[in-house]
């Protein structure tokens, strides 16, 4: 870990998380962007206020701030007075954590219980529960400085979702990521959803929407494993997923729409750019979670073109390893909160 020397306390900056798997490419997109790292602290990279959203990272908060740490009382006081209001605190993995811990512990803080997509209704705390309390977090510097994150893209700042495993059922640990995306936006498919899962094959996103009661065709030119095929709710379809038309999707559902489109398939992500053009088009459907999946150096000319599709984002997910994610999502969540 680097000890910090360039950035004043009280200042606005920019936190990136990015694992360490990943570094390689975050710091290509930064330094194709224009964007100056001043500080690498174990994942966190530190930049200038306003820097561009960079892809690459697991999260971004775009309004950070060093805060000082005078003794754990005061240092609790002045993460509270960053935002004046009810806010869920999140440690993360820094420099000092003996320290940080002793912070966490003054601000009431407790570590959040592991949850999983498996079983709904979900806990609250860190989801959005509607009470109007934010997320953000923080790390160490030195035994005197730390870094306040605020307004994350993740809705877990620092994206440390504790996800818990399901040890018996999906085929494999795909689903992770799928329930990565779901408590990133807030958002999931409700009992009875209609929803695609293409390129299905061995079925641990299957698995995932059937387990949440979901209504899935689900295709592949590989078969699925039998026990998810055999799932209530599962309707398995053997083709190629990207010859399934708009028309014939409606169809299977009674000329109904679809409520979510999903992706885990390996492909060439310019045949992404094509595939989800022609799903957008159709308007059959507005809510889409789309593995992007590289061999080798990552596409550029792919990714800046399905960052450019309408009403989608790109990010790379904790769960993911040489992949970026697109979601494109309504602002409505349709998980209804209190």
């Amino acid at each position: 870990m680097i000890i910090p020397k360039k950035i004043p306390t009280t200042s606005g900056r920019t936190v990136y998380t990015v694992p360490a798997e990943i570094r390689d490419e975050f710091l290509a997109e930064a330094k194709r962007k224009g964007v100056q790292i001043l500080e690498e602290v174990g994942e966190f990279y530190v930049a200038d206020t306003g820097s561009a959203d960079l892809v690459w990272a697991t999260d971004v908060s775009f309004r950070a701030f060093v805060f000082e740490i005078p003794s754990i009382a005061h240092g609790a006081k002045n993460l509270r007075a960053l935002t004046g209001q009810k806010t869920y605190w999140q440690l993360l993995e820094g420099n000092q954590h003996r320290r940080a811990t002793l912070i966490s512990e003054a601000l009431g803080e407790r570590e959040m219980e592991s949850f999983s997509y498996a079983k709904v209704p979900l806990p609250k705390r860190g989801l959005g529960d509607g009470t109007g309390t934010i997320n953000a977090a923080f790390f160490l510097l030195t035994t005197n400085l730390g870094v306040a994150m605020l307004d994350s893209v993740a809705r877990f700042p620092g994206a440390a979702i504790p996800l818990r495993e399901e040890k018996v059922g999906p085929p494999s640990r795909a689903y992770l990521k799928l329930w990565e995306a779901f408590a990133r936006i807030g958002d999931y498919p409700l009992p009875g959803a209609r929803v695609l899962d293409l390129g299905s094959c061995p079925g641990g996103w299957t698995w995932a929407l059937a387990k949440l009661g979901c209504e899935v065709l689900s295709m592949d030119g590989a078969p699925l494993e039998p026990a998810v095929e055999a799932m209530p709710g599962v309707t398995f379809k053997k083709g190629d997923a990207f010859k399934l038309t708009p028309a014939e999707a409606t169809a299977h559902f009674g000329g109904k729409p679809i409520d979510w489109i999903f992706s885990d398939m390996i492909c060439e992500p310019a045949r992404l750019v094509t595939l989800l053009t022609t799903w957008i088009e159709s308007g059959v459907c507005g809510r889409f979670i789309i593995s992007v999946k590289f061999k080798g150096e990552a596409d550029q000319a792919a990714i800046d073109a399905l960052a450019a599709l309408p009403g989608g984002t790109l990010r790379h997910l904790r769960q993911n390893k040489h992949e970026l994610t697109w979601i494109k999502v309504p602002h409505e969540s349709s998980v209804p909160h209190p």
